[in-house]
């Protein structure tokens, strides 16, 4: 597998923003905010123990399993900071066992940032053995609105929506597509280099396909197959 295919993208989007009550995306906690993840992100984002995809790199064929073998949950907190007030937030570890990918765990964790579009104010991050971790997914966000986080963290921007999408002769309906655009580290050093991702969620299946972009050369993963608990 092409080791660029996953790097370090760091994310922290935390802003402020006017929370909601009971029966909505957030409840309190103590005297915080206490934001939730919401069955519709679970729906993109949130697989059972015993799940499984197999996928394929597509300059090769060669295929790559990915299993969720445990579930870790629990409440996160962040602290005040000058742009944000202290809030509790859901985090969910779905820890993966995987054939040759080097993936370790997704993580969902619950944000306080709201949109007036979706109810999805979570993010998905993907986690791997070198302890780098990239954002792939946070539908909160505008469209096309390129989100400048700075330093390792890059750029994040949601491309585009589709009512349906085809994967090796598959139809996947409801699929987002996102890109990160972030700087190449290596050994802890920032290099002149940037690395350019691209995922494709789809709502019950997760990831479908993603590709990375690194000095001039793309390498694409596309899904095969799955069996999937939610």
């Amino acid at each position: 597998m092409n080791k660029y295919s996953f790097k370090l993208l760091v994310f922290i989007g935390l802003i402020t923003a006017p929370f909601l009550f009971e029966g909505c995306n957030s409840l309190f906690k103590g005297n915080n905010p206490y934001y939730k993840v919401t069955s519709q992100f679970r729906n993109f984002c949130y697989f059972n123990n015993g799940s499984e995809w197999t996928y394929q790199n597509d300059s090769t064929g060669i295929p790559f399993k990915l299993a969720v073998n445990d579930i870790n949950t629990y409440v996160g907190f962040q602290s005040q900071n000058p742009s944000t007030p202290s809030f509790s937030y859901d985090v969910i570890e779905m820890l993966l066992d995987s054939n040759s990918m080097n993936m370790t765990k997704e993580v969902v964790s619950a944000t306080n940032i709201l949109s007036d579009t979706t109810t999805m104010n979570s993010l998905l991050r993907i986690f791997y053995a070198d302890s780098s971790f990239v954002l792939a997914f946070a539908p909160q966000y505008p469209l096309r609105e390129t989100q400048i986080i700075g330093g390792a963290e890059g750029l994040y921007t949601n491309m585009e929506i589709m009512p349906y999408y085809n994967v090796l002769g598959k139809k996947y309906d409801n699929v987002y597509h996102s890109q990160d655009k972030f700087p190449k580290i290596i050994n802890g050093t920032y290099t002149n280099d940037s690395v350019t991702m691209d995922f494709y969620i789809a709502e019950h299946y997760g990831i479908i396909k993603w590709t990375a972009l690194y000095k001039g050369k793309t390498s694409s993963y596309s899904l095969v197959s799955s069996d999937l608990k939610q």
